[in-house]
């Protein structure tokens, strides 16, 4: 029953462990299009145009982890178009309209995964950020704690330019497995978005070295005692530029370079990479207790780790290189004994397998044995399948591999068999690892238990007609049953997580709550829990509208016809509206919107015009009353249509200079461009009105030197004036509001200006 075959399926068991390798993980912002959510990224919201008030907890931590997935926004005109070194990485923010309305504060986190083991770790980071990275608490975490930090600048707009961000030793906060990467971005005002790309770099050290408890039984990876002759693994960080191993038998021992000494003597080497090495422990540790082992490259040796040893040590290998699930086993043909092929009971399986002590015919120390005669183990194996105890054929060194042992067993009769039976080796009192074998015939698999997550749509009226109810959850099969309120329903299988029914108007003509359950049927099944679907009852009579706003929510007497806005609710296509006593057709936009058309003869006369809404019955009514101001238009014989000039200063020594306006009037309606001569301003619009008195007020809108939008107000008089005995000009005075923003402050003043 041996054969070359045993060489290469034992050589392949060897490698199969994970191999510590240097790896670059890269995270970013923006993974997909604008408009869509981030995946990769969630994040904590915190409050807009401030920062966080407290230093971050482990809470805040994990709210950030599971909170909602961040926007991929458009990009602000002030922004940067992206990074140089990551075309992919895009802008996000907490809103959808981050980049162009009120942003918030966030704390970001974003998972990777490190799939190698290291020794070594840096972080380079390009970014851009609106308004700073870090506030009261530092910028970067990995893991919840703080790096980089006094390499960030805080209080710095970063959204204009690229930065970069580089630090090392970040290895201690590491692990293989997922990690959490946090960025803490406050806003302190407007728009917020954060961009950026970060590439953590794992790599392993200059001089090797063997983790303390690293050397473990490389079929069980359990470690503890190993047996001399057996195969071990050892992990650490042995600075390889790639990995190697033997080609054949006798192994080597030293690999690129690396050599193992295991109790002071030159250990034979399987494979060698950056993070494991596998070998044979040598037969002359036999009868010790504890042994040393080191590891030397390049003239370098590391630090010893002290190894326990032990007569029997055994272990089975698996296909997964852990030691667990699927067994190294093979049939009598060397097929893996496999759900694909299993077998029966009666037929002997091989068992590969390291660690069941001395042999007969010993070979040497890295030379396999030689087959002929076999090498026996001196103590007896015995093997348990499916907790039965199994005839044992053979237990002994396979040949043509080293320290691979081979123990063939007879399937027993009387055992429960299926696709992962469990086997388990033992020997001197010492059992190994537990792994799987297929055995045939299979039983047969249990049906899933149900469950429901929602139901969609959760709720229907009373009287409503019938509709189609999807039930989401697990476990859904075609042979799932379905009762509404205890009632029997055929159910339409999509996939195993949705089911959806038919619900007749009979279902739903009484008002309350009806429970939805799901069954599978034996073998396993059985019942899901309950989901409540709501029938409310029917809705009586027409709702009384109420009246919010009115837009627009005046007019000059005399202008022509307009469309009034009536905002609201409890609106419905058979409300009237009355305008000053007279009923108007009205135009349902929806229940809290209506529309009328006001005629010139409605906006004649200036005063205030009553505005109601009513809906007939039953039920309906009257709303409240809502104003519309009809104001006296300006006096004929003042025009501030023009361009006018002049001049501004500050009452607080904020400076002064020259002003210019063009304006247009259209009734008491006032509009225009205005430009400044200061820094702050620069160019914008005006808004606002003259009264029947010259009363002028304006509001006047510009983008201050930082690209943000910014509105100042003014308000005085025009006055007719004599220049000379034969002209007269129009002279507007009066006094404006300034606002502060950062460095750029406009203080409050005067302007004068003329008509020209």
């Amino acid at each position: 029953m041996f054969n070359s075959y045993a060489y290469r399926f034992g050589a392949l068991l060897l490698l199969m462990a994970p191999l510590a390798i240097a790896e670059s993980v890269t995270v970013r912002s923006g993974n997909g299009s604008v408009g869509a959510r981030d995946s990769a990224v969630t994040f904590l919201l915190g409050p807009a145009d401030t920062d966080f008030s407290h230093p971050f907890t482990s809470t805040d931590f994990s709210s950030a982890q599971n909170g909602p997935a961040a926007f991929i926004v458009s990009r602000n005109a002030s922004w940067i178009s992206g990074l140089s070194v990551d075309s992919a990485a895009s802008w996000i923010g907490t809103n959808a309209n981050a980049a162009s309305s009120q942003g918030n504060t966030a704390l970001y986190a974003i998972r990777f995964t490190i799939a190698n083991t290291f020794s070594t770790s840096s972080l380079t980071m390009h970014y851009a950020v609106d308004d700073s990275l870090g506030g009261t608490n530092p910028g970067v975490y990995l893991n919840g704690t703080a790096i980089c930090n006094s390499l960030i600048e805080n209080s710095v707009t970063n959204f204009t330019q690229e930065h970069i961000l580089t630090c090392d030793g970040i290895a201690p906060l590491l692990h293989v497995g997922t990690n959490w990467f946090y960025i803490d971005a406050p806003n302190w005002e407007g728009a917020a978005g954060l961009l950026f790309s970060a590439t953590i770099t794992t790599s392993g050290s200059g001089v090797p070295s063997i983790s303390p408890g690293g050397v473990v039984n490389a079929a069980s990876s359990v470690s503890g005692a190993i047996a001399p002759g057996s195969i071990a693994s050892a992990y650490g960080s042995f600075p390889l530029s790639a990995p190697s191993q033997a080609s054949g038998a006798p192994l080597p021992i030293s690999l690129s370079g690396l050599s193992m000494q295991f109790g002071g003597k030159q250990t034979p080497l399987y494979y060698a990479s950056a993070g494991q090495v596998n070998l044979q422990v040598p037969w002359e540790v036999t009868g010790q207790t504890q042994a040393t082992l080191t590891a030397t490259l390049g003239g370098q040796t590391s630090v010893a780790q002290t190894v326990n040893l032990a007569p029997f040590a055994p272990g089975i290998f698996s296909m997964n290189g852990q030691g667990t699930g699927q067994g190294a086993i093979l049939d009598s043909q060397y097929g893996l004994v496999g759900s694909s092929n299993p077998a029966s009971v009666g037929d002997v399986i091989q068992i590969y397998c390291t660690g069941l002590g001395a042999v007969t015919n010993q070979p040497p120390t890295g030379f396999p044995d030689s087959g002929s005669p076999l090498s026996e183990t001196t103590t007896t194996s015995t093997v348990t399948i499916g907790g039965a105890s199994a005839q044992v054929l053979f237990s002994g060194l396979a040949p043509a591999l080293v320290g691979l042992y081979q123990v063939n067993a007879q399937v027993p009769a009387g055992i429960t068999t299926g696709p992962a039976v469990p086997v388990v080796v033992s020997i001197g009192g010492v059992a190994s690892n537990t792994v799987t074998v297929a055995i045939q015939p299979f039983p047969p698999s249990p049906n899933p238990q149900p469950s429901i997550t929602s139901l969609s749509p959760s709720s229907a009226g009373a009287g409503t007609g019938s509709l189609t109810l999807t039930i989401s959850g697990s476990g859904f099969m075609a042979s799932s049953s379905v009762t509404f309120n205890g009632v029997l329903h055929g159910a339409s299988l999509v996939n195993s997580g949705q089911l959806t029914i038919t619900l007749a108007a009979s279902d739903l003509a009484t008002a309350g709550s009806s429970a939805v359950v799901v069954s599978n049927p034996p073998p396993g099944g059985g019942s899901s829990n309950t989901a409540l679907f709501t029938i409310t009852p029917a809705p009586s009579g027409n709702p009384k509208p109420s009246i919010t706003s009115l837009a627009p929510a005046s007019a000059v007497a005399g202008s022509g016809a307009l469309t009034l806005t009536i905002n609201g609710s409890g609106f419905i296509a058979s409300s009237s509206v009355t305008f000053k006593g007279v009923s108007h057709t009205a135009s349902l936009v929806n229940s809290g919107q209506l529309n009328i058309t006001l005629t010139a003869s409605d906006l004649a006369v200036a005063g205030s015009s009553p505005v109601i809404v009513s809906n007939p019955s039953p039920g309906g009514g009257l709303s409240n009353t809502a104003y519309f101001s009809i104001t006296t238009p300006p006096s004929p014989g003042i025009n501030v249509t023009g361009v006018w000039q002049g001049t501004w200063d500050s009452t607080t020594g904020g400076g002064q200079g020259s002003v210019a306006a063009n304006l247009t009037q259209t009734g008491n309606a006032l509009s225009g461009t205005i430009s400044f001569t200061n820094w702050c301003f620069a160019n914008g619009t005006v808004a606002g009105t003259l009264s029947a008195e010259y009363s002028i007020a304006l509001t006047l809108t510009f983008v201050d030197s930082r690209g943000v939008q910014r509105q100042s107000s003014f308000s005085g008089n025009v006055a007719d004036v004599p220049v000379s005995a034969t002209t007269r000009q129009l002279r507007m005075i009066g006094d404006y509001t300034g606002v502060m923003n950062g460095s750029c402050v406009a203080y409050p003043g005067g302007i004068t200006m003329d008509k020209m």
